[in-house]
């Protein structure tokens, strides 16, 4: 975002290099090179900045899609929410950043576009000016970013769902759509999402038996209409299939795909370290959890002797579709007391760090259709997720009549569908 009176060309740099994926896009032919498409404010928001998100955007689709005038539009909304909260977490005085917490994030900012650029020499090559430089046209950015962030979680954080509204959610979902919901969510199947970028819940349609992966096709066959398998693996990754219709060798289906990392640690030191110390567990009744504690190097589970939690819940029960294609394959045999083998795996958190380990499996919970009995935790986090959203989405409008705002592209915007708007 840009003031009336702009600060620098480098709040664009930023919305892009600290985006993950985001690499430089051509120029079209006839492109305007930049201007006003809208006024939040006292801010604006630059036709460049809307081409980036939607460039972006775009881009991030499997596989790429174009630069539709719905796809930039709805880029247009998004910098708009976004500015919108700004402007009013800005005369919120309640919400504050402290010099030295914006300080601290822009030596976070900064040390993450040195990694990209690979040196501080190139940074301040490509930009022109020292890095003291660099580092002010940035404040400004940060603040807002922390203030943004601050404002939206107050109001977030008072959102939660009773058992009824989760009740509620639950039943709105017809049965054939549940799977397709998941899909939406955790597939990293690249054939889920649709030219236009919109998603289509996994399913695939009138496909011949013999032209799919063998295995995959050979567990599809084994099922009734309407049957949910358990995981099956094929060269492509893991996947969970519901079978929706057959014609002789010809199948309509809908899946869950997560592929199998090529990401790997071999080391042999650390896999005989593993090994020895499997051994005293298994053979000489060592305690896992004293293992762990004095021996894992994994700094989330390891004091608490090897629990491992959902890193962004804390929830105990952790969803197998989630944990990554090479933990499903450590653990999708084992029986519940049972200590694997050494196997390499991701680690839970952020950066899905690369790693050996052995797990001793505590419960497990069968695949099964969802059910409110079975699955109350993982439907009330959608539920709450969904709430959330709606709430965002109905403060935004209401914040949107007391600021102003003038959309000045014209010659690009189309409004959104009340369907468009409210997904």
């Amino acid at each position: 975002m840009r003031r009336l009176a702009p600060r620098s060309g480098f709040a664009l740099f930023v919305l892009v290099a600290l985006s993950a994926g985001a690499s430089a896009q051509p120029v079209q032919p006839g492109a305007r090179l930049d201007g006003i498409a809208a006024v939040v404010g006292d801010q604006v928001v630059l036709y460049s900045e809307v081409d980036a998100l939607a460039q972006q955007t775009a881009g991030a689709q499997q596989p790429a899609v174009s630069v539709t005038p719905e796809l930039w539009s709805r880029s247009l909304d998004q910098l708009l929410d976004r500015q919108i909260l700004i402007d009013n977490a800005r005369r919120d005085t309640t919400v504050t950043a402290t010099d030295e917490e914006i300080s601290d994030e822009v030596d976070r900012n900064l040390a993450t576009l040195v990694q990209q650029v690979g040196s501080e020499a190139a940074l301040v090559e490509a930009y022109g000016r020292p890095l003291s430089g660099i580092r002010e046209s940035i404040r400004a950015d940060v603040r807002d970013d922390i203030l943004l962030q601050r404002y939206r979680g107050r109001r977030l954080r008072a959102v939660a769902t009773t058992p009824g509204e989760v009740e509620a959610w639950f039943d709105r979902i017809p049965e054939a759509q549940r799977l397709g919901d998941l899909a939406n969510r955790h597939t990293t199947d690249p054939g889920n999402t649709n030219r236009d970028g919109t998603q289509n819940g996994g399913a695939y349609r009138n496909f011949n038996l013999r032209d799919l992966d063998p295995t995959f096709a050979a567990a599809a066959a084994a099922l009734e209409p309407g049957g949910l398998s358990q995981v099956v693996e094929s060269s492509f990754g893991f996947h969970v299939i519901r079978l929706d219709a057959r014609t002789g060798d010809r199948i309509s289906f809908s899946h869950i795909l997560t592929p199998v990392s090529r990401a790997a640690v071999d080391d042999a030191a650390a896999r005989a370290l593993l090994a020895t110390l499997r051994d005293s567990v298994v053979t000489r009744g060592v305690p896992f959890e004293a293992v762990a504690r004095r021996h894992s190097e994994d700094p989330y589970s390891a004091a608490r002797g090897g629990f491992v939690s959902d890193p962004s819940t804390g929830e105990r029960d952790l969803r197998l579709d989630a944990l990554g294609a090479r933990w499903k394959a450590t653990v999708d045999t084992m029986a519940v007391g049972e200590v694997s083998g050494v196997a390499p795996i991701e680690l839970l958190d952020a950066d899905r760090t690369p790693v050996l380990h052995f797990v001793l499996l505590q419960k497990r919970t069968p695949a099964h259709t969802l059910s409110l009995a079975d699955d109350y935790t993982l439907l009330a986090e959608y539920a709450l997720q969904e709430k959330r959203q709606t709430v965002l989405r109905e403060w935004v409008d209401d914040l949107r009549r007391s600021t102003y705002v003038d959309i000045r592209a014209t010659d690009r915007y189309v409004r959104a569908t009340p369907t468009a708007s409210t997904r």
